[in-house]
């Protein structure tokens, strides 16, 4: 039979805190990786921020650092003549110093009066750009010989409409501010510059001048901030740059309504600030999209986790109603075999091993289950038994043959009867076992013995009427012949025989009269025994002086035969049945007397044993009994086979042991053919068995 998995509640429990427990872990994980990845995020575009602006710090640095350079060579290798002169050589050599820069535009030399005595420029096709709204402070901050380099705020031209940076140094002598060289740097270049970095599409750069924070270039370009200082700039507030050389935050521009992430840096050895912005819209855009991929993942993992869940709950429910319905089937087939007056059992035809029995069986054999059928099933097997059937029960391929084997035997230890029906089938786990309905058929053999016994006995009454049929007819035929004769002989030579012969005559026909009643009295005394109807009265008599009396009597009858007594001390009266007693010892003397030799004495012993009974013994040298009839002695018209020509009916010795029967006590003998009999009676001396007559 199947295993059951039991109650399946603490399993169902299970399953759901495991469900629960795994949407819970995983929702905390994909929770946790929302904002462990936010803040990734933000480290990320921190760090790319950083580096943006680590870039145009750089490239702001090493391009106006390379232009201060050359200011330097230029104001070194010039002369004040060439200068102010306008020479030819002097605007030659600006030229050179356009063609070695590209970042250059035009350069320019202006004296102290504010006239540009040398000028030149990168496209010499366009005209002579107008410098006019050149701001005056260069000159103040100039006429302090310590000022070095200066950014000014960008300019437009108005011919080409073109945004450049002016930077500038003065040349001095002594105290004395002799001219100005200023490049102007072509905007352009640093806007292809930051557009090359892939700021992304809400992202900025802008270069600013310190202290103030005005704009000196901004991508995208916004011509309105263009050398104006942003009210509440965030890197200029507060003196941030200042306090801070780079850093990077968050922040919420005035004109704006959404947060940026900002970085900057100041331009090391230049009064310049670079700064990178990016919005939180934009670069938390791939967060937010992780974040609904995340959220979609979890909200579908919690679906199949649920889903599962209730998937293996509900297989766990329906496998719980199947094992309830197998458990109510498995109980009624149960009950069914338990219920059945069968002994019903299985074993494996491989093994031997018991796997199934039924209530009956359990009750016989025990619960033996898992042992081996051999052992138990049959008694004082040490191996399978001889007469194993399973061979017989499956076919070449070892499966099941169909075949079924009736068989009876019987158990020797409680004498029972069975008859077993074998075949062999499939189990529940696919093995080929062997299944055995035993029923108890003792009744049914007993009956049958029943049957044989009665059929045997009827056969022996028929028998026994038979045997009496043709005793009594032999028995009856000698005298009735001898009655015959002598009543013709009478009849016929009355009066022509003499006086003694008809005494004779009359004396055989007296004693043929004698016999056959002697013999009708045998059959009715045996009727009235076997039927219950002999009265039995026992009374105080001496039993030495009753058996004197009858060995007299015998002695009478068997003339000159020795007949001795010997009797020892024994109470005078003893109850007994006078009647009875008489017929017990005459019938036992006479068959002495008649189945022994005419010179060999009878013996009568009369003896105590205890003090509650007496035995009598007859003993004889005479024929004795054959050994393998001597169980026959007390069965109605028997007469061993050593007695033919003797007479008589074979119903004296039956008679007998009821006799002694009915006085409480019991009769044996001993005997050897050829050698003698002895018959021992044993009688209570006081009677423990009255039974009375029927009336």
């Amino acid at each position: 039979m199947k295993r059951s998995i039991g109650n399946s509640l603490p399993l169902k429990l299970i399953i759901m805190v495991f469900c629960i427990l795994s949407i819970a872990i995983l929702w905390a994980t994909g929770l946790w990786h929302i904002t462990n990845s936010r803040s990734q995020s933000l480290q990320q575009v921190k760090q790319n921020l950083d580096n943006l602006t680590f870039a145009q710090e750089k490239y702001v640095k090493l391009t106006i650092g390379s232009i201060d350079m050359i200011i330097r060579e230029t104001l070194h290798a010039l002369s004040t003549e060439d200068l102010l002169d306008n020479t030819d050589s002097g605007r030659q050599r600006l030229q050179s110093v356009i063609e070695r820069i590209p970042e250059v535009s035009g350069i320019s030399v202006i004296a102290p009066s504010g006239q540009i005595s040398l000028i030149a420029w990168r496209n010499q096709e366009h005209p002579r750009p107008d410098l006019d709204a050149l701001d005056r402070t260069y000159f103040t901050i100039h006429s302090d010989p310590g000022h070095g380099l200066y950014i000014g705020t960008p300019l437009r031209s108005k011919l080409c409409g073109q945004w450049f940076i002016p930077i500038s140094r003065a040349q001095h002598t002594e105290d004395h501010l002799d001219f100005v060289v200023m490049a102007a740097i072509d905007s352009q270049v640093f806007q292809q510059y930051f557009e090359s970095l892939n700021i992304g599409r809400t992202g900025t750069m802008a270069l600013w001048r310190k202290p103030h924070g005005e704009a000196l270039l901004h991508h995208p370009f916004r011509e309105e901030l263009q050398g104006i200082a942003m009210e509440n700039n965030p890197v200029f507030l507060d003196n941030r740059w200042y306090h801070n050389p780079h850093d990077s935050f968050l922040c919420q521009f005035p004109d704006r309504q959404d947060t940026c992430y900002v970085s900057y840096r100041t331009v090391e050895q230049l009064p310049l600030v670079v700064s990178t912005t990016m919005q939180a819209e934009e670069y938390l855009a791939q967060w937010h999209q992780d974040r609904l991929l995340t959220i979609a993942i979890m909200v579908l993992l919690s679906a199949v986790l649920g889903g599962f869940g209730l998937y293996i709950l509900r297989q766990l429910s329906l496998q719980e109603k199947t094992e309830k319905a197998l458990r109510a089937s498995r109980n009624n087939f149960e009950m069914l075999l338990d219920s059945m007056d069968a002994i019903i059992y299985v074993s494996d035809i491989r093994t031997h091993e018991l796997i199934y029995l039924n209530q009956m069986a359990r009750k016989l054999y025990g619960d033996v289950i898992g042992e081996k059928c051999w052992k138990y099933i049959q008694e004082n097997q040490q191996q399978p038994c001889p007469f194993c059937r399973y061979h017989l029960l499956v076919d070449e391929n070892g499966q099941p043959n169909g075949e079924n084997i009736v068989w009876e035997n019987q158990t020797p230890s409680t004498g029972q009867w069975f008859q077993r029906r074998d075949r062999s089938i499939h189990w529940s786990d696919g093995r080929v076992v062997h299944l055995q309905i035993a029923n108890d058929i003792t009744e049914l053999k007993e009956a049958e013995a029943q049957i044989r016994a009665n059929l045997e006995e009827e056969r022996s009454i028929n028998k026994m009427k038979n045997t009496f049929i043709q005793t009594v007819s032999h028995e009856f035929r000698t005298p009735l012949a001898g009655i015959m004769g002598s009543a013709e002989i009478l009849e016929r030579y009355f009066e022509r025989i003499s006086e003694e012969q008809r005494a004779q005559h009359l004396l055989s026909i007296r004693n043929g009269v004698k016999r056959m009643v002697a013999i009708l009295e045998d059959v009715l005394i045996l009727g009235s025994l076997d039927s219950g109807q002999t009265a039995f009265n026992p009374q105080p008599l001496n039993l030495v002086s009753l058996c004197h009396t009858i060995v007299t009597e015998m002695q009478q009858i068997y003339r000159d035969r020795e007949i001795h007594i010997d009797a020892g001390q024994i109470p005078n009266n003893i109850d007994a049945d006078a009647k009875l007693l008489r017929y017990i010892v005459t019938n036992l003397l006479s068959n002495a007397l008649k189945y022994s030799p005419f010179e060999k004495p009878v013996h009568l012993q009369i003896s105590q044993q205890h003090e509650e009974y007496i035995i009598v013994c007859v003993r004889d040298e005479g024929i004795g009994i054959p050994e393998d009839e001597q169980k026959n002695m007390f069965q109605s018209f028997y007469r061993c086979s050593n007695t033919e020509g003797i007479k008589g009916t074979g119903l004296g010795l039956i008679i007998v042991q009821k006799c002694v029967f009915l006085h409480g006590g019991t009769i044996e003998f001993t005997s050897k053919a050829g050698q003698g009999t002895s018959f021992y009676f044993y009688l209570p001396i006081h009677s423990r068995c009255h039974i009375p007559a029927t009336p």
